[in-house]
């Protein structure tokens, strides 16, 4: 029950369950079982800029655990590549 922890871990355990969820979600729905599949140029993209689709996916993993409910994570593309940013 998160309502039973300290206030001053409270918070940061809810966001980071939810950025949790959200990744998990995210991620579980994207796959070729569910009839998604990456264009073949975005999944070359990724792995040229994060070397592989497993260390994108931790990578992501890592910045969206870090954040507060209100931020967001984005696959972003200008013109040196694809990037992770983080917006509020």
């Amino acid at each position: 029950n998160i309502n039973s922890l300290p206030p001053s871990v409270k918070m940061k355990t809810k966001n980071n369950e939810g950025g949790g969820y959200n990744h998990r979600f995210f991620f579980d729905e994207m796959t070729e079982e569910k009839g998604i599949k990456l264009t073949d140029g975005l999944l070359n993209a990724i792995e040229a800029c994060f070397e592989s689709m497993g260390n994108f996916k931790e990578i992501f993993e890592k910045h969206t655990l870090s954040l507060f409910v209100s931020e967001h994570v984005r696959l972003f593309f200008d013109s040196k590549g694809l990037k992770i940013i983080t917006q509020q």
